[in-house]
């Protein structure tokens, strides 16, 4: 087992580094509809617009993506699959956030936001530090295509393996 963005994840399911993998579909990965693997919808999970507490929309049920627009952005580094999902939903939404800082981890996304360096866009799943002030604000509507307001996983395997042959135990162990 390894966790790997993506991205990675489909190159190793043609190189036959592996069997399956779990993707979120982004414009960096094959489409649903590549006939050289067999996908299948694993979990929708929605994003929250994370803004620090005392923020005007942390009051607000819920807000628009485009609401934060001229604020400055937290984002993941663009090889992540974050990073191409906030860009697309930020896009379809008519903005270009103006990304003042990166961060790979959500503890230190929470830490940025709590700190008032700017807002993010997280995982309803994500686990935040409790002790941070922030608040996340649902967002209303889909800005763009499923998988854009939220993280999208999807099981993949190469079509050429025999489906009853999902999980195989190595008999030599990867380095």
């Amino acid at each position: 087992m390894s966790e790997k963005e993506s991205e990675d994840a489909a190159h190793l399911l043609l190189a036959r580094h592996c069997d399956i993998a779990v993707v979120i579909p982004t414009e960096r990965t094959p489409a649903p509809v590549d006939a050289r693997f067999a996908q299948w919808p694993v979990l929708d999970a929605p994003q929250d617009l994370l803004v620090p507490a005392g923020h005007p929309l942390a009051a607000r049920g819920a807000a628009r993506l485009a609401d934060p627009a001229a604020e400055p952005w937290i984002a993941s580094p663009d090889r992540l699959d974050q990073d191409q999902l906030m860009l697309a939903a930020c896009a379809a939404a008519g903005l270009t956030p103006p990304v003042a800082h990166e961060a790979n981890e959500w503890f230190a996304v929470s830490a940025l936001v709590a700190r008032g360096f700017g807002v993010g866009l997280v995982p309803r799943l994500a686990p935040l530090p409790p002790d941070d002030a922030v608040v996340r604000v649902p967002l209303r509507g889909r800005p763009c295509r499923p998988g854009a307001s939220s993280r999208s996983s999807a099981g993949a395997a190469r079509r050429s393996r025999p489906s009853r042959a999902v999980w195989r135990p190595s008999a030599r162990p990867r380095p």
